[in-house]
C-alpha cells in the first residue's frame, strides 16, 4: 500500500525528513543494530533453518539432551532475524546483545540443574519471542509508526512481556505495526513498508501482502527469527496476517485470565498513555503446539471435555477455494464422530457496519491528537473524510441484536469459518480488489463478540486434495496467487508449491483450552 517503492534487502526510511531528528535516529539506529548483528554472525545456515522448523517441545529435547546449548538457539535466531529484516523491514527494535545475555544465563541454570527441575521453573525454557511495536517494553520506544514517538522510551514492561520471560522465554525483537495501528497493512511513515516473507516462483513485481496490523510479527515468525509472536487483534489484526503468512495465530479475549492487559502503566492500552480500551492479545507461531504450550503457560492449562465438541460451521465469505476446502474438513472431522451443522446465512454489511462503529468508540478522538503532523499513511482509518471533526456514533441496537442472533445459533459450540477471503497468501493488487468483498468480515464478528479464536493453516493435505481445490472460475482466478517459492524452514521444499490454506475455529469464552485441542486434531488432519 506505499508509495514508495523499495526494494528487498534496502533498508531506508521511506520519507527522508521525518517531522523531528530523533526519528531519523531511531531507523539509523535500528539499520546500525542489524548491519553489527549481520557482521557478527552472518548469515543463516542450513542448521539455523533446521532449528526454525522444531516445535518448543523439540527444542527443549535437544537443550536437554544437551545436543544444543541456548547460547547457540539464540545465535541462529539472531541470524535469521537479520535476515528477515534485511528482506522484509519487520522490525523496530533489535535488542539482541540482551538476548544473549539471557541466553548465557539460562544455559547456567540448566547446567546447574536437572531437567525436570529446570522445566517445572521455567516452561517455556527455549521459547525465543518477539513483540508487536505497540506492547510495553522498558528501555524501548513504543512508536505505532509515528514520528513523534521515536524518542519516547517506555519506562514500564507489558505483563504478557514479563510473564512470558519469567516463563523462560528470551525476546529478541519488538516489530512494525501500521501507523497508529489504524490498517490492515503495515506501513508508516517511520519505517515504511514491511513486505510479506512470501514471495512467487516466477519472480514477478506484484508482491505479496503481509496484512496488519501485526505485520511485522508475521514476517518475524514466518523467517523464524521468532518462533513465538505476540501481538494484538481488534478486526482480525493477529490472525489476518498470520493467514496471509500460513502461520497459527491464536487470539484470547479481551480480558484474558492469566495476566493484566488493561493497565496503562504496563501495558499498552489501546493507544498508549490513554484510557482507550485493550484489543485482544494474540500470538503467531508456525506450529499449533508452540501455540498452546505458550497459552498454557499464561493461562493456567486446564482438563478439556473428553466429548467430542459439536462444530457449527459456515464458508460464507471465502472464496471458492476456501468453501470446498471447508466442505472436505467438515467431511472428515464427520467421519471421525465430529456432530457437524451449517450456521446459516449472516448479513456482512451489518457486521461490518458495527465493528466501523465499535472501532471509532476505541481511540480515534485520542489516536488524532497522537498523530499530530505525521504524513498519513493511504487507505488508513484516518483517511481525509474520518479526520473531520464528526465521529460514527453507534446505533442503538444494532450490534446487541447482532451478536444475539449469532450467539442464539452458535450457543456453546465451536464454530469453523474462513479466516481470510482467499485462505490464504494474496498478491497485493488482489488485496486491494478483495478488500470490498468482506474479506475478512469472520475476524470482525468474531473480535465483536469477544470469544477466543485460533486460524489454523492445514499443511496435511494430500497433494491431489490441495489440487483439486483449485478454482478455475475466471472472476476468481484473477485474485489466484500462483505458485509460491519454496520456503527454505520447511524440509524438502526445493520447487515451486501452492499456497497452504487456514481456516479459523472460534469457541465461547472458557473454552479456549478445548479450543487449541481442536485445532491441534484438525492441523493433524490428512485430507
Amino acid at each position: 500500500m506505499s508509495t514508495a517503492k523499495l526494494a528487498r534487502g534496502e533498508f531506508r526510511n521511506p520519507h527522508p525528513d521525518p517531522n523531528t531528528p530523533a526519528a531519523g535516529q531511531a531507523v539509523e539506529a535500528l539499520l546500525s543494530t542489524v548491519q553489527d548483528a549481520h557482521r557478527r554472525f552472518a548469515d543463516p545456515t542450513a542448521d539455523d533453518y533446521a532449528l526454525a522448523r522444531l516445535s518448543l517441545d523439540e527444542l527443549q529435547t535437544r537443550l536437554l539432551e544437551r545436543t544444543l546449548t541456548v547460547p547457540q538457539l539464540v545465535e541462529a535466531r539472531i541470524r535469521l532475524t537479520v535476515r528477515a529484516s534485511l528482506a522484509t523491514h519487520c522490525l523496530t527494535a533489535f535488542p539482541y546483545s540482551a538476548a544473549l545475555e539471557h541466553a548465557e544465563r539460562y544455559q547456567q541454570l540448566l547446567d546447574a540443574s536437572t531437567p525436570s527441575a529446570l522445566l517445572e521453573q521455567y516452561p517455556l525454557f527455549g521459547l525465543v519471542f518477539s513483540v508487536k511495536d505497540c506492547i510495553h517494553m522498558q528501555g524501548l520506544a513504543t512508536t505505532l509508526g509515528c514520528s513523534s514517538r521515536a524518542a519516547h522510551v517506555e519506562s514500564h514492561t507489558a505483563e504478557i512481556v514479563h510473564k512470558l520471560r519469567m516463563l523462560g522465554g528470551i525476546m529478541i525483537a519488538k516489530t512494525t505495526a501500521p501507523q497508529l495501528m489504524m490498517h490492515n497493512t503495515t506501513h508508516s511513515p517511520l519505517w515504511g513498508t514491511t513486505r510479506s516473507p512470501i514471495s512467487c516462483s516466477d519472480g514477478a513485481e506484484d508482491e505479496f501482502q503481509v496484512g496488519g496490523s501485526s505485520g511485522g510479527e508475521a514476517s518475524l515468525v514466518k523467517m523464524g527469527g521468532s518462533h513465538l509472536g505476540v501481538g494484538t487483534d481488534m478486526g482480525g489484526s493477529v490472525r489476518q496476517p498470520a493467514c496471509l503468512a500460513e502461520l497459527v495465530g491464536f487470539k484470547f479475549t479481551a480480558t484474558p485470565d492469566g495476566f493484566r492487559w488493561q493497565l496503562p502503566d504496563d501495558f499498552m492500552t489501546g493507544l498508549p498513555h490513554t484510557t482507550v480500551p485493550a484489543t485482544a492479545p494474540g500470538l503467531l507461531a508456525r506450529d499449533i503446539s508452540t501455540v498452546r504450550r505458550a497459552v498454557d503457560a499464561l493461562e493456567g492449562s486446564k482438563a478439556s471435555p473428553d466429548a467430542l465438541p459439536r462444530i457449527i460451521h459456515t464458508a460464507q465469505y471465502g472464496s471458492p477455494e476456501v468453501s470446498a476446502l471447508i466442505t472436505h474438513l467438515v467431511s472428515a472431522l464427520g467421519e471421525s464422530g465430529v456432530q457437524c451443522d451449517e450456521l446459516g446465512a449472516v448479513d456482512a454489511g451489518e457486521w461490518e457496519m458495527a465493528w466501523a462503529e465499535h472501532a471509532t468508540q476505541h481511540g480515534f478522538a485520542a489516536a488524532r491528537q497522537m498523530l499530530a503532523n505525521d504524513p498519513l499513511i493511504a487507505r488508513t482509518m484516518f483517511d481525509e473524510s474520518r479526520l473531520a471533526d464528526s465521529t460514527w456514533p453507534p446505533h442503538p441496537t444494532r450490534l446487541a441484536e447482532l451478536k444475539h442472533s449469532l450467539q442464539s445459533r452458535v450457543g456453546t459450540n465451536m464454530l469453523l469459518t474462513p479466516t481470510y477471503v482467499l485462505g490464504g497468501p494474496v498478491r497485493n493488487a488482489a488485496f486491494v480488489q478483495l478488500d470490498s468483498q468482506h474479506a475478512e468480515v469472520w475476524c470482525q464478528i468474531v473480535n465483536l463478540l469477544d470469544w477466543p479464536a485460533v486460524s489454523v493453516p492445514l499443511h496435511k493435505l494430500r497433494p491431489h486434495t490441495r489440487t483439486a481445490l483449485i478454482h478455475r472460475d475466471e472472476e476468481w482466478s484473477n485474485f489466484s496467487p500462483g505458485m509460491l517459492a519454496p520456503d527454505p524452514i520447511e524440509p524438502g521444499e526445493g520447487e515451486a508449491r501452492l499456497p497452504v490454506l487456514s481456516i479459523q475455529l472460534v469457541a465461547p469464552p472458557g473454552h479456549h483450552q478445548a479450543l487449541l485441542d481442536l485445532a491441534q486434531r484438525v492441523a493433524q488432519i490428512e485430507l
